[in-house]
């Protein structure tokens, strides 16, 4: 029986290899931005020289709906990982703040009303105006 030849690994790869990038140049950014009409989410990943941007962008498709157009988180699991991905998709539309913010230029009972929630919000998670 003839044997198969081995295949020979450079040092540091294989499948218990560990990224050799930096720390200070690692770090992801997501972002919500919400509007009327509008949900847009975005994952920018930093890893040293490679970076890389996607986005989902949901459209106000009638009274209290959206749709995306866009592909699903899931999509990009080559591009971010399982654990980013599985993140993004747990993450619940922010559907209600949507529907709480005025089409049309607010009035100023719109507006205490949104400072109020925004300042709820701030004192719920102990963060700083």
């Amino acid at each position: 029986m003839q044997s198969l030849p081995t295949a020979t690994m450079a040092p540091g790869t294989g499948p218990d290899a560990q990224a050799t990038t930096p720390d200070d140049q690692c770090r992801m950014r997501i972002t919500i931005d919400i509007s009327h009409g509008e949900i847009t989410e975005t994952v920018t990943m930093h890893m040293g020289p490679h970076n890389e941007t996607r986005l989902r962008r949901w459209l106000r498709v009638g009274g209290f709906s959206f749709k995306s157009r866009d592909p699903d988180w899931d999509r990009h699991y080559h591009r971010f990982g399982a654990e980013l991905v599985n993140f993004m998709t747990a993450l619940k539309l922010p559907t209600d703040i949507a529907n709480m913010l005025p089409r049309r230029k607010a009035s100023p009972e719109s507006v205490a009303r949104v400072a109020k929630f925004v300042g709820s919000l701030q004192a719920y998670d102990g963060a700083q105006p």
